[in-house]
């Protein structure tokens, strides 16, 4: 190879590995899954029986918002990346409504860890892991009157829609709970280390 030449196959290799063609991808495939297949068969809105390994599939979503926080934190400015991006607080609301502290808090921090490993700034993460700690201690009273609510109604935790989560959220956020709404026997936030 002539000096100053480029090496054959680089520049092509190259463009197949795009970061930003590849979080897209990741959160498109994702999304697809989760709120197309997954969401709907958990939630009762439809008769499938979802695989395990489709299931797992689910969290790619999570995967690819992380990876769209790292290339941000590194100074990637692209406008489809800012859509996306755009994206996420709606992933957190759904997530929040799924009535899971793990599905809650795997959505929160992705994106966290992503863009700690794009800036390096401990601060960031500290202060970061710090905000979750406190959404996931507050989120413990949402999960178990909403599971609480489902349940009285279905004899389930978790075969309730869209509209009925939110109107139960509507419920719990204005103070319209009854005294004989069910409430789960409650588990201490300290006693869930895996997350």
């Amino acid at each position: 190879v002539r000096r100053g030449a480029q090496r054959p196959g680089f520049a092509g290799s190259a463009a197949l590995l795009n970061p930003t063609l590849l979080a897209t991808a990741i959160v498109i495939l994702g999304g697809v899954v989760r709120y197309f297949v997954i969401v709907p068969a958990s939630w009762g809105q439809s008769a499938i029986t979802v695989p395990g390994a489709l299931t797992a599939l689910g969290s790619l979503l999570d995967v690819g918002f992380g990876l769209i926080a790292l290339l941000m934190a590194r100074g990637e400015r692209s406008p489809f990346l800012l859509l996306l991006i755009a994206l996420w607080p709606i992933h957190v609301f759904v997530c929040f409504l799924a009535l899971s502290k793990n599905v809650l808090i795997i959505s929160l921090l992705l994106p966290v860890i992503g863009a700690y490993a794009g800036r390096q700034r401990l601060k960031q993460l500290v202060v970061g892991l710090g905000v979750i700690a406190v959404i996931f201690a507050m989120s413990q009273d949402w999960v178990h009157y909403g599971r609480g609510v489902i349940y009285e109604r279905t004899q389930t935790i978790d075969q309730a829609g869209f509209e009925e989560r939110v109107e139960i959220l509507f419920d719990y956020v204005g103070d319209r709970r009854s005294d004989s709404s069910p409430v789960f026997e409650r588990q201490g936030w300290w006693t869930r280390e895996n997350f």
